[in-house]
C-alpha cells in the first residue's frame, strides 16, 4: 500500500504501523471494556449489599462458621430460599406438664368395645407405656383412698365386681348394681348386690385385700333400685325410689311462664350407720359426698309436698324416718350443698344444670361442678365453707373425672377423642395430653 507525499510522488508506509495506529504517538488504551465492568462490579456490590441488609441470622452449629454468600442477585425473579424448620426434641411427661409431680395412670375402656385397659405414663418417659387388657368392658372404675387398690364394674347379663389392675383383676362379686370406696379407709369396699338366696338387693362391706374380700359384713336389704352414692365415717348415703307408683307427679311450671304442668321426680336420700341402720332421711337426690359428709343434693320438695297432700305418710313412702325437706326454689338453686350435720350451706352452684357432675377434692375442703354453662363446658369450684369460689372454663373437653391426689388440679376428658386436660381450677392454666385413645373411666395422678 502507498501514500501520497505529492501530488505526483508516492511514499510507502512503514511496516510496523496497523489498524488504526497513526504515525504521531503510541496507540490510546482500548476503553470498550469499561462500561461493561462497572455495570458488572455495581450488580455485584448492590447484590452483596442487600443480601448483608435482608438476610436473617442463622443459628450456625460452630462457633467458625459463616453463613455462605447469596448465589442469586436478589430481585431478579430469582425464587425464595426455603424456609427454615425447626425439629422439637421429644419430651417427657414432666416436661409436658410441668406441674405435674408423679407419673400417670389411666383405667379406659379399649376402643374395640369389649375390653378394660390399663396404661401408665411414666413421669420421665417420653411415651407411655404399653397397655395391658382384661376382658369385659367396665361401665365404672375407681382407686381407693391409698390409689393401691382398683375396683371396677363390668356389665353383662350379671353387673360383675372385679378387684386388681388389669390384666391380674379378679371378679369379686357378681349380679351388683354399684359399688364405693370408704371416703378415708384404704381397702375397705361397699357394693350393692342381690342376694342369691332371695334375690332381693342388700348392702355389703368388706376389706379388699390380694387375697380376696374379708370382713365380709351383708347390712341388711334395701328396696329394688337403691344406689350407692359414697361412704365414710359418718355412714352411707344412698339414692332410694318410693313405690313405682309414687315416683312422678304433676307440679305446676317452676318458671311460672306457662299454666302448664311438669313432671318432677319424687326422690329420697337416705343415711345409714356403719350397722346399717337409717338414721336420716332427705327430699330430693345425692349426686356427690365428701369425705367428712358434705352433701351434695338435688331437692325435690314439690313432688312431696303433692304426695303428703294425698294422704301418703313416712311409711307408705318406705322410709323409717321423717325426710327433711331442702331447697325452697329449685329453679333458682337446682343443687344444694348439705353440711355432715345435714343443714344447708350457702353454696348454691348456680348456674347448673341437671347434667352437671360434682366432685369433691381429695380433703374435702373444695367441691367442683362441672358441665355446659352458656355453651361451654365450665368447671365452678367451691369452698364448702363458702369462702372461696372459681369459675374457669376449659376447650376440647366435656367429662369431669376427678381430682388428682393433691387436688391442685382438675382431670377432664374429651369423650370424642380429644385425650385428657390438667386444669389448674385456682390458676386457670391447662395441659392437654392426646392419651388415651377409649372413654376414660379413673385417673391416678
Amino acid at each position: 500500500m502507498e501514500a501520497r507525499d505529492a501530488p505526483d510522488k508516492i511514499r510507502p508506509l512503514p511496516p510496523d504501523l496497523a489498524g488504526d495506529a497513526t504515525p504521531e504517538g503510541p496507540p490510546p488504551p482500548d476503553r470498550r471494556w469499561v462500561p461493561i465492568a462497572v455495570a458488572a462490579g455495581a450488580l455485584v456490590f448492590f447484590g452483596v449489599l442487600a443480601g448483608l441488609l435482608g438476610s436473617a441470622p442463622t443459628t450456625t452449629s460452630g462457633p467458625n462458621e459463616a453463613e455462605p454468600p447469596p448465589t442469586t442477585l436478589p430481585g431478579l425473579g430469582a425464587p425464595p430460599p426455603p424456609p427454615t424448620t425447626t425439629t422439637r426434641a421429644p419430651q417427657t411427661l414432666r416436661e409436658r406438664i410441668p406441674i405435674l409431680e408423679r407419673s400417670l395412670t389411666v383405667i379406659y375402656q379399649g376402643d374395640d368395645g369389649t375390653s378394660t385397659r390399663l396404661q401408665t405414663w411414666p413421669i420421665g418417659a417420653i411415651e407411655p407405656s404399653e397397655a395391658t387388657s382384661s376382658g369385659g368392658r367396665a361401665e365404672a372404675a375407681m382407686f381407693d383412698t391409698s390409689f393401691a387398690e382398683l375396683a371396677w364394674v363390668t356389665t353383662g347379663r350379671h353387673d360383675t365386681l372385679w378387684l386388681g389392675a388389669p390384666p391380674q383383676g379378679e371378679p369379686a362379686w357378681i349380679d351388683i348394681s354399684g359399688a364405693a370406696w370408704h371416703a378415708t379407709t384404704p381397702l375397705t369396699l361397699a357394693w350393692l348386690a342381690r342376694d342369691p338366696a332371695d334375690g332381693t338387693i342388700h348392702l355389703y362391706r368388706a376389706t379388699a385385700l390380694p387375697t380376696g374380700l374379708e370382713q365380709l359384713t351383708d347390712l341388711g336389704p334395701l328396696p329394688e333400685g337403691s344406689e350407692l352414692v359414697g361412704w365414710g365415717d359418718w355412714g352411707f348415703a344412698l339414692n332410694v325410689p318410693p313405690p313405682s307408683l309414687m315416683r312422678q307427679w304433676r307440679i305446676p311450671d317452676p318458671t311460672g311462664a306457662t299454666p302448664n304442668t311438669v313432671f318432677q321426680p319424687l326422690a329420697f336420700t337416705i343415711i345409714l350407720d356403719d350397722l346399717g341402720v337409717e338414721t336420716a332421711a332427705l327430699v330430693g337426690t345425692a349426686r356427690a359426698t365428701g369425705p367428712d359428709g358434705h352433701l351434695v343434693i338435688q331437692p325435690a320438695p314439690e313432688a312431696y309436698r303433692l304426695a303428703l297432700d294425698g294422704g301418703l305418710d313416712v311409711v307408705a313412702l318406705g322410709l323409717q324416718t321423717e325426710p327433711i325437706v331442702v331447697g325452697r326454689d329449685p329453679q333458682e338453686r337446682p343443687f344444694a350443698l348439705l353440711a355432715p350435720d345435714l343443714t344447708p350451706t350457702d353454696v348454691g352452684f348456680a348456674p347448673a344444670s341437671p347434667a352437671t357432675t360434682f366432685v369433691f377434692t381429695p380433703d374435702g375442703a373444695h367441691v367442683t361442678a362441672a358441665g355446659a354453662i352458656e355453651g361451654r363446658f365450665a368447671m365452678v369450684t367451691e369452698a364448702v365453707d363458702g369462702t372461696q369460689r372459681r369459675i374457669t372454663s376449659v376447650a376440647g373437653a366435656d367429662t369431669l373425672i376427678g381430682f388428682s391426689r393433691d387436688g391442685k388440679l382438675l382431670v377432664l376428658h374429651d369423650r370424642s377423642g380429644g385425650g385428657l386436660t390438667f386444669h389448674d381450677w385456682n390458676r386457670g392454666a391447662s395441659w392437654q395430653l392426646p392419651f388415651p385413645s377409649g372413654s376414660v373411666l379413673a385417673v391416678d395422678v
